[in-house]
């Protein structure tokens, strides 16, 4: 982008798999959005069971970027 558009340099983001230790923060970003999703898990154990209980014929894979 041309100067003077407020861009500044960022560092790389690096996309991995997601890890049990990683449920915590995502389930509070969750929270924080104040989502009234019914169906969507409020606590990082509940998050970890819902991603168990997947159906094994559905591919899904969740990703982190850090």
């Amino acid at each position: 982008m041309p100067a003077g558009y407020g861009w500044k340099e960022r560092k790389p983001l690096n996309l991995r798999k997601l890890e049990n230790q990683d449920y915590p923060a995502i389930a509070a970003i969750h929270n924080s959005l104040n989502i009234v999703w019914p169906a969507w898990p409020r606590d990082p154990e509940a998050w970890r069971e819902a991603d168990r209980n997947r159906d094994p014929k559905c591919r899904f894979q969740r990703w982190v970027a850090a």
